[in-house]
């Protein structure tokens, strides 16, 4: 029998945390990308000599990608995840959860070995 793949894309991770004393919850895709893909986003992101905004983008690119559900809500109303919606969140929250995300793929790797 071989090492089987397909499932993983589906795949998906609960994460929580607390973000200006309140609690933040989303469920992201884990598996999203392709080792290649992964990449090119990684280095977007953590590449310094970029500007800012480009780094952002990216950042809302995977964020928007990879997370299939969410707790966020304004004034009551639970907002979609997308690209406009990320866009529209304080950066602060928006790099928090990408850090949420981070630090969970690290200790799935962990659980992993």
């Amino acid at each position: 029998m071989g090492f089987e793949i397909t499932e993983w894309k589906g795949r998906t991770r609960k994460v929580r945390g607390q973000f200006e004393g309140q609690q933040i919850e989303f469920e992201y895709r884990s598996h999203a990308y392709t080792a290649e893909e992964s990449g090119k986003l990684i280095a977007e992101i953590i590449d310094e000599k970029r500007p800012f905004d480009e780094r952002t983008a990216a950042n809302i690119r995977m964020l928007a990608d990879t997370i299939v559900d969410w707790n966020v809500e304004i004034h009551g109303e639970k907002l979609p995840v997308n690209i406009e919606s990320i866009s529209s969140l304080p950066s602060d929250l928006v790099w928090f959860l990408s850090e949420l995300m981070t630090k969970d793929k690290e200790i799935a790797k962990k659980q992993n070995r």
